[in-house]
């Protein structure tokens, strides 16, 4: 039996004070840590078989003013899969 599939679609991302030369590597860890956290079983579970649309906002999140795009995607990424398990 084949894993459930997850579909996720982020229609906004509001970033104040990224640099516009770190968006892509921000996206690229955002995308990878989403899957790596969506991929656990733990989510798995929490998700169940429902096949509704979950609506969500993410808590506010407060990164150091020196966190660089791969490291921002990836705290952005735990705290939405954080807000999908919850």
């Amino acid at each position: 039996m084949r894993p459930p599939r997850i579909n996720v679609t982020i229609e906004r991302i509001v970033l104040s004070g990224v640099a516009p030369d770190q968006r892509d590597a921000l996206l690229a860890a955002l995308t990878g840590e989403l899957r790596r956290q969506l991929a656990a079983n733990g989510a798995r579970q929490a998700l169940g078989a429902s096949r509704n649309v979950a609506k969500l906002r993410a808590q506010p999140l407060r990164i150091g003013y020196d966190a660089g795009g791969t490291t921002l995607g990836r705290q952005i990424g735990r705290n939405l899969s954080g807000a999908l398990k919850s």
